[in-house]
């Protein structure tokens, strides 16, 4: 999903059969830790186009707050791979201009760009970290995700906020602003280097939609779409996939094509709705 920039073509997403061998295929996921190392260098090529973003948008920081059972929204497309949930209280402050820090080697390089990165604590200690990198910092406006209508951009909780208020002071609270294209923007960016990952998944998608719609699956006047639907959902799962919704499977009649019937049988070969179901439900790595 991207709206508002263009990076790889909606064409450029779908699976391609191989020449000659057009019967698409599963592809395994790989290892646990193998996927997070993989998810987190998606992660860190997103997070390294953010001064860009900020920019690009005419603001100088990026705040993103919450706690433990009620993460923001963008919090899922920042988080390290090994990490499910917010801790305590996670306080991630991201700057156009990252401030500049003295390199580890103690060599010639100097000093090198840093992000302040996220603050984990239970007490005011995180509101006085962050009060600390803002006052070291000096951003003139802080963007901050509480738009009332779009959801990817409002994941600041009413709590939350009261409390950063609370914490920092008006000096900074007053320098806080709502841009809702810097959270939209960066959920839907999408790194290049995922493109070979993502086309194994298409490809994945429409083995399970070949295999679904077959007589390995289908017995005419047994199964059912609803048999056919948590076949679908039992098949994802085994190979290690989430779906995002319950997936629907469909018999459409050609004499009523707007017609759908619910729970009535599926003959082998046979398809409605349950195609771009397989393809949009899958996801994974990220």
């Amino acid at each position: 999903m991207h709206w508002l920039t263009t990076l790889i073509p909606a064409a450029a997403l779908l699976w391609e059969p191989v020449i000659g061998d057009p019967t698409p295929k599963y592809n395994p996921l790989p290892p646990l830790r193998e996927q997070a190392r993989i998810q987190d260098a998606w992660t860190e090529e997103r997070k390294a186009g953010i001064p860009a973003l900020l920019k690009r948008h005419g603001v100088e920081a990026w705040v993103i707050s919450q706690r433990e059972y009620a993460e923001e929204t963008v919090f899922w497309s920042l988080k390290p791979a090994s990490t499910f949930s917010a801790r305590r209280r996670t306080t991630c402050l991201f700057l156009a201009e990252p401030l500049a820090s003295s390199s580890p080697s103690n060599s010639s390089e100097g000093s090198l760009p840093r992000q302040p990165g996220c603050i984990v604590g239970w007490t005011t200690d995180v509101w006085e970290t962050l009060k600390a990198q803002l006052e070291a910092a000096n951003p003139a406006t802080i963007a901050v995700n509480a738009h009332p209508e779009i959801a990817f951009a409002s994941g600041l909780h009413a709590g939350e906020y009261q409390a950063m208020a609370n914490g920092l002071g008006g000096e900074w609270t007053s320098r806080m602003v709502v841009k809702p294209e810097i959270a939209v923007e960066f959920i839907a960016t999408q790194p290049r280097s995922k493109l070979p990952r993502y086309r194994e998944v298409m490809e994945t998608a429409w083995a399970m939609i070949t295999r679904g719609f077959s007589e390995a699956v289908v017995v005419p006047g047994k199964t059912t779409t609803g048999d056919l639907e948590w076949w679908f959902r039992e098949e994802i799962l085994a190979h290690n996939f989430t779906t995002w919704f319950q997936p629907s499977v469909s018999v459409v009649d050609q004499a009523l094509p707007w017609a759908v019937e619910v729970e009535t049988g599926v003959d082998a070969g046979a398809g409605g709705g349950s195609s771009s179901m397989a393809i949009c439900c899958m996801s994974t790595l990220g």
